[in-house]
């Protein structure tokens, strides 16, 4: 894997570029999940009764367990010799600024993922990556 990976390493390697892209777009959102779950108040919360507060927080630990570290995990564990890569790759966590496009930052990061699974189809199916984005707040 290579010392302090930049997005630059794998411009010409679509499937390296692909997970490298979702993962930064997944790591910019579960930061912002960070900053609306704690721009959410917590003190209305009624016993019995839905709140907002704590829906993002289960939500953030899913994005974080369910998503970023699978993300990150396929691709350490892609082998992707004998390209010009070393033989694995490793996250960037690199800025992904979710203004470039009109959708929202989550239709955006479905896109993503639909773009990785070209390369990485296990990013679908049944408790995925994809299968968690679809179940995401849309913040």
């Amino acid at each position: 894997m290579p010392a302090d990976p930049t997005a630059a390493l794998y411009e010409h390697h679509a499937a390296a570029r692909s997970t490298n892209t979702l993962f930064n777009a997944v790591y910019c959102y579960v930061l912002h999940m960070l900053d609306v779950m704690y721009r959410t108040p917590w003190d209305k919360m009624q016993h019995g009764k839905e709140n907002d507060r704590y829906g993002l927080e289960r939500t953030f630990i899913a994005a974080m367990q369910g998503v970023l570290v699978t993300v990150a995990d396929i691709m350490v564990s892609t082998d992707f010799a004998p390209t010009e890569l070393h033989s694995n790759v490793g996250p960037t966590f690199e800025f992904y600024d979710f203004t470039m496009e009109k959708a929202s930052k989550l239709h955006q990061l479905i896109g993503l993922c639909e773009d990785a699974m070209v390369y990485f189809p296990q990013l679908g199916g049944d408790n995925s990556v994809y299968w968690l984005l679809k179940k995401m707040p849309d913040v």
